[in-house]
């Protein structure tokens, strides 16, 4: 469940996407230019096309993803995937109010969903995966080394590199690819497995007006 749940950073680094950043820097320079500018951003929300590359056979990029998401600072999250040609077809949807957390899978939109609770807190994983987010490098650099270097085609490279166990046992490597204005091009996280997920982010909203659904789970059953 932990692999899913790391490919849900990777959708919700559209937080990344705040403030410009005029000279593009890199290195610390450009850490400290990226943090002040998502000084003001507590959520946001978007959608991206999530794909697979797998090591075992067929060796190719899986069926594509729609993954909608809403994300806040404070390591709450909404994030539903679906298929892209089938929009009220089957879906998954994790969410957390900051407290619990849930997954919940249909067969259809009108399904009665399958859903299966667990306790959220920050020592959570999914929950220090979502620090980086927030880009609060004082909380990103627990868990991670952190840097920010050029790439081809004018972008920049965000590269993550896990210490904590918890986290490098799920994947080796995470890299964001952003333009000079902070905006997420592409995401691609790399699994202990040997299986590369890769995602670009098509749409995204900084402060949002918060849909009173989000974050929002359903009644425990007694």
């Amino acid at each position: 469940m932990f692999r899913i749940q790391a490919m849900l950073l990777l959708c919700c680094l559209g937080l990344l996407a705040a403030g410009e950043v005029v000279s593009a820097p890199v290195g610390e320079a450009g850490l400290k230019a990226i943090e002040a500018a998502r000084a003001e951003v507590t959520l946001v929300s978007g959608v991206a096309t999530k794909t697979v590359r797998r090591m075992d056979p067929p060796d190719a990029e899986g069926d594509a993803q729609r993954v909608a998401f809403a994300v806040d600072a404070k390591g709450r999250y909404d994030i539903t995937l679906t298929d892209p040609t089938d929009p009220d077809g089957e879906r998954t949807r994790f969410v957390s109010d900051g407290t619990r957390a849930c997954s919940m899978q249909q067969a259809s939109k009108e399904d009665k969903p399958q859903v299966k609770f667990r306790a959220a807190g920050e020592r959570d994983i999914l929950n220090r995966l979502l620090s980086c987010l927030s880009m609060n490098l004082v909380d990103l650099r627990k868990d991670y080394t952190v840097e920010l270097k050029a790439a081809d085609n004018k972008e920049r490279e965000l590269k993550l590199i896990p210490k904590d166990k918890a986290l490098a046992a799920e994947f080796t490597a995470a890299s964001v690819f952003i333009d000079a204005t902070n905006k997420p091009i592409r995401v691609i996280l790399d699994e202990t497995n040997g299986n590369r997920q890769r995602l670009v982010v098509s749409t995204f909203t900084d402060n949002p007006k918060a849909d009173p659904l989000w974050f929002v789970l359903p009644p425990v059953k007694k």
